[in-house]
């Protein structure tokens, strides 16, 4: 599926989406959701190699966009950094570039989620993600918690409950 055939949408990607997409092999599902998947060059470089080389392939066929931001934006976002103490400046850059073209912000950082949601902007994660993947039919529910499992056990940030009801939710449609 081209996904920018029919996107109307755009989500910016923080980078603790990437290390979990990465880390349950589902980076390419991100790119067949509905949406133009954009970043910051903050978060390409907070990757580590092994996780950029993975991304920069889609950088290279053109399906993840890539902000960069020069020395004036850099002085912004600092500043809006001194209003938001508990956010990196990776977080503040996709938040600050959310804002600005309205887009919907994927990532699993708490702190980040709160002051998105602070500013109106649509923001989901790790778990919307999965869902969206079952509800498109891009993974069956057997395998979508087979992923959420693993993830679980590597991503302690995960909030437990909204897991185990996300597992119940699939093991009914399996059954």
């Amino acid at each position: 599926m081209d996904s920018t055939a029919t996107t109307t949408h755009i989500a910016i990607t923080d980078a603790n989406v990437f290390i979990d997409l990465i880390e349950i092999n589902t980076l390419q599902l991100l790119f067949e959701l509905p949406y133009s998947i954009h970043t910051t060059t903050f978060v390409i470089d907070e990757l580590i190699d092994i996780q950029k080389e993975q991304v920069n392939k889609y950088i290279d066929d053109d399906l993840l966009k890539v902000r960069g931001f020069d020395s004036g934006e850099i002085t912004h976002l600092q500043q809006v950094a001194t209003q938001h103490r508990k956010l990196s400046e990776t977080d503040v850059s996709v938040l600050v570039y959310a804002r600005e073209i309205n887009g919907t912000l994927l990532t699993s950082d708490n702190p980040l989620r709160k002051a998105a949601q602070k500013m109106n902007l649509s923001v989901h994660g790790m778990l919307w993600l999965l869902e969206e993947w079952v509800n498109l039919e891009l993974l069956s529910s057997t395998q979508a918690a087979t992923h959420l499992i693993y993830l679980m056990s590597v991503n302690m940030r995960l909030p437990t409950a909204e897991c185990v009801q996300l597992l119940a939710k699939w093991e009914g449609i399996t059954k």
